[in-house]
């Protein structure tokens, strides 16, 4: 067992016996799960790992994607190197079912988890694989709330940093407080970030690199870096805040300014974000050349990504979790790979990211389990010569599970070849050409001559509800 997880249960024993049982019937054992044991599936001399989800980051305001600002520039460089997925879809339009899709290579709806319940311990995942096979696994993450260890997606890993040890993020991260105080409220203390010691990339990367250097060990490592700069409140450095804006714009999200959607300051948050959005760039860039003068860039697999996007007026709507429109669901992709994979090499097709977990199996030489959804992203590069068959890739939100839960109904959003179709509980569909409409203006429905492609795109979702 790790020091910081010591430290952590040490900290637990001395807050008080009815908040340590809370916490401790949450915290997750890192142990050895028995669903992989003894699998050792990896065929030949294993690779290092090195997933990172960049929280809230959008593809459209990245240079790498076409945006008018240069934000991403560094992206684009690392690029180059590997495979790029112009439409990378995430499955989930917040944090922990985005991430537990990704971890586990299963839909939202088929794990037992939201907003006040962790993932379930029944579900194997990703991390849980590689430690099985003889990897050290590691977790960073910056998001202190859904990528905490209550929440599961610690599970797997050896060693796991979340939030640092003290009375108030112990308390503010428990199960029991988020069960007692009104998720509204929580979102808005959440969101005031001198309540949260946040990390920064910098910090993120810094824990990794110290990891990586003083781990005692010739094992292959699968490791997990997310990055929460990019997530409201949007507080990039200043001279990052500035690159866009004449004087310091407001990163803070606030109820009013959902409501009143004023140009001004939803434009300031705007600046903010791509300020935020140019310090991950420059910072993962860091960290890349950083693995090379470690030596480690021959032989690591390294994955780039987000969780989900952010919306800025789009709709009439703010942040993320309430819609499964484009600027949500459509998300960077990276995979960089030395003499594993192509170099620059852009694949245009609608791809989800519930195959992740599929493919980090197979680069690494293992075979995929039987029960993960997703398949290898392999076959975009290696199957060149053949017609590739479009794959229908599926998003959703759960239905609220409380009274308090009360943003929006149950959504279900299928993307297949140009055509957007989204369904809510709501008795209300939506159907886009994000060929001719990238940004969803136009809803088809009210247009006579699409009633055939509607149809259509019901029974898909249908098809793929049904499979699930």
């Amino acid at each position: 067992m790790n020091n910081h997880s010591l430290n952590r249960r040490d900290f637990i024993k001395l807050s008080g016996s009815a908040l340590a049982g809370v916490l401790s019937s949450d915290l997750e054992s890192i142990g050895l799960s028995s669903r992989w044991k003894k699998i050792n599936q990896i065929s030949h001399k294993p690779q290092n790992i090195i997933l990172i989800t960049m929280d809230t980051v959008r593809a459209q305001n990245m240079s790498l994607h076409g945006y008018n600002r240069p934000t991403t520039t560094n992206f684009i460089k690392l690029s180059n190197r590997g495979v790029t997925f112009s439409k990378a879809i995430c499955n989930a339009s917040w944090t922990l079912p985005s991430h537990a899709a990704m971890f586990t290579s299963r839909y939202p709806s088929e794990l037992d988890m939201y907003y006040f319940s962790p993932l379930s311990k029944t579900t194997p995942t990703v991390a849980e694989y590689f430690r099985e096979n003889g990897y050290n696994t590691a977790g960073f993450v910056g998001n202190n709330w859904y990528c905490s260890k209550e929440y599961g997606i610690s599970r797997g890993f050896e060693y796991y940093e979340d939030y640092p040890i003290s009375p108030w993020q112990v308390l503010m991260s428990s199960a029991i407080t988020k069960k007692l105080i009104d998720k509204a409220e929580i979102d808005r203390i959440f969101r005031n970030s001198k309540y949260f010691d946040l990390k920064d990339a910098t910090q993120i990367n810094q824990s990794f690199l110290k990891w990586l250097t003083r781990r005692n060990s010739n094992r292959p490592f699968f490791a997990f870096l997310n990055y929460f700069d990019a997530h409201d409140p949007y507080l990039p450095p200043k001279d990052y805040a500035l690159l866009y804006s004449n004087k310091m714009p407001s990163g803070y999200l606030d109820d009013e300014l959902r409501e009143s959607l004023d140009p001004c300051k939803v434009r300031q948050l705007n600046d903010a974000y791509d300020g935020a959005l140019n310090y991950l760039d420059v910072k993962i860039n860091d960290l890349i050349n950083s693995l090379e003068i470690l030596g480690y860039s021959d032989h690591t697999l390294i994955i780039i990504t987000s969780d989900h996007g952010e919306q800025f007026g789009e709709h009439q709507l703010l942040d993320h979790g309430n819609s499964l429109y484009m600027p949500l669901l459509w998300v960077p992709l990276i995979i960089i790979f030395p003499q594993k994979i192509p170099s620059g090499l852009e694949i245009s097709t609608p791809v989800s990211l519930i195959n992740l977990s599929a493919t980090i199996i197979s680069l690494a030489g293992g075979n995929i389990p039987k029960d993960f959804r997703g398949f290898s992203f392999e076959k975009y590069w290696t199957d060149t010569g053949k017609e590739l068959p479009e794959e229908m890739v599926f998003s959703e939100i759960l239905a609220p599970q409380n009274s308090r839960e009360k943003e929006h109904a149950a959504m279900k959003s299928i993307i297949y070849k140009d055509t957007h179709y989204i369904w809510s509980a709501n008795s209300s569909e939506e159907l886009f050409d994000l060929s001719a409409d990238p940004s969803e203006y136009i809803n088809l429905l009210e247009v006579p001559e699409s009633a055939e492609l509607l149809a259509q795109m019901r029974v898909k979702l249908a098809e793929i509800s049904k499979k699930k």
